[in-house]
């Protein structure tokens, strides 16, 4: 018999499929739009040189779409290649107007008019070339922006992959790890499982870094920023992961069952605020309910495992939350395997 539904974990699957398909449908496009500048500008560095002239060299200063400035660098020069003469306003792809003239005025006062400068020429189009090959700020910022959207569909395709493998291989109690000890047998049911805090932490460092960048450092962070942003993030997703680890294997959160001594121990949850044990002949069945948890917007559909309790002749049973579960087919999964360990038939 299959411990969880095979329609349940064929829906789950496309689910997420569709979900990681999506994501990388959308986000791919915005790292198209955003990063093109970067890869454009990366580019530029096998590109050959000749020497120009600054014609042209000031802060441009427009409105943006909230009301305010941003300014940016205009920087013209000419240039020639084979004998044939050319102008430029390009110094670097990819330049954004900031709201702090600070960046824009350090760029001009490097090109002052009527000095010398290093041209780099796309030798396919000699009239496509800028004065800067190296990335800076600008480009920092759009790394770091993208690094967060990306981040969610590394773990989109990570969910996918997990629910490939609970489709494939079916294991028990719908993927709860289930621990046996012979006269005990104890399954785990955290809130927060240590690869989802790795996963969480590993989110949330440069999603916090966007913020100070955009305001702390006007949107111009060096690279050396968002290297470390790159080092933190793994390094927080790993303590994240040891942390929750450490945590889970005191016990807390275990559904514990007694063979020996026939009992059954529901852990705290919000619910229920210390352990409650149960001898197991007081079980009387095991049941999943879908659930809304929080309230307006941000209203979260679970699906809940519950238990009835009644003891030996007494007819009127009240109800226990075991856990919640984010899909279906994991609660099922988990509720077939408790019915058959509590000694219940699985209802038709």
């Amino acid at each position: 018999m299959a411990n969880t539904p095979l329609n349940q974990r064929l829906k789950t699957l496309l689910g997420t499929l569709l979900t990681a398909v999506i994501a990388m449908g959308v986000i791919g496009s915005f790292d198209y739009f955003f990063l093109r500048s970067v890869f454009r500008q990366l580019g530029t560095a096998t590109y050959p040189t000749t020497v120009g002239t600054v014609v042209q060299s000031s802060v441009e200063t427009t409105a943006d779409s909230e009301g305010g400035d941003s300014h940016r660098p205009k920087i013209t020069f000419s240039y020639e290649v084979n004998g044939e003469k050319f102008e430029g306003d390009t110094w670097r792809h990819g330049d954004l107007g900031l709201s702090d003239p600070t960046y824009a005025e350090q760029v001009v006062a490097r090109y002052v008019p009527g000095s010398e400068v290093t041209v780099h020429y796309n030798p396919d189009r000699h009239d496509d070339a800028v004065l800067s090959t190296e990335l800076d700020s600008s480009d920092a910022f759009l790394i770091l922006f993208m690094t967060v959207p990306n981040l969610l569909i590394v773990g989109a395709w990570g969910l996918f992959a997990y629910w490939l493998r609970v489709f494939i291989t079916d294991p028990p109690a719908g993927g709860v790890k289930i621990i046996d000890d012979r006269n005990e047998v104890r399954a785990r049911l955290p809130r927060l499982v240590p690869i989802v805090a790795f996963a969480g932490a590993t989110f949330i460092v440069p999603f916090i870094s966007i913020f100070i960048a955009g305001f702390a450092l006007h949107m111009a962070p060096p690279l050396e920023f968002v290297y470390g942003v790159w080092i933190i993030a793994p390094v927080a997703g790993i303590a994240a992961f040891a942390w929750q680890t450490f945590s889970l294997s005191r016990g807390r959160v275990d559904l514990i069952i007694d063979r020996l001594n026939g009992t059954l121990s529901l852990p705290a949850i919000a619910d229920r605020s210390e352990r409650l044990d149960l001898p197991l002949d007081h079980v009387r069945s095991v049941n999943v309910r879908s659930e809304m948890s929080g309230s307006g917007d941000s209203k979260q559909r679970y699906f809940a495992a519950h238990l009835t309790v009644a003891s030996p002749g007494n007819t009127a049973g009240r109800d226990e939350l075991i856990a919640r579960f984010t899909t279906r087919a994991r609660a099922h999964g988990f509720s077939q395997w408790l019915r058959s360990q509590v000694g219940l038939q699985r209802p038709e």
